[in-house]
């Protein structure tokens, strides 16, 4: 009664064997993608001091202003 499934030659070579060899392309293409878009470059060892700085800056007036409403006269 029940028939085995059997897949058919034409359509095993001229759709799952392009199919699949295309997804594989795909996988090695994304990541070569993503190897690109990550930075490759580090920053020099000191920068985080320099960082600290800039943010202290520009934090600075906010908190001055906080401070000086907080505490009474």
């Amino acid at each position: 009664m029940a028939e085995d499934l059997v897949l058919d030659t034409i359509i095993r070579d001229w759709v799952l064997i392009p199919l699949s060899v295309v997804m594989v392309l795909i996988g090695i293409l994304r990541y070569f993608i993503s190897k690109l878009m990550r930075s490759s470059t580090q920053a020099p060892p000191g920068n985080e001091a320099v960082g600290a700085k800039i943010f202290k800056t520009k934090c600075a007036p906010n908190f001055e202003s906080f401070e000086s409403k907080s505490r009474p006269s």
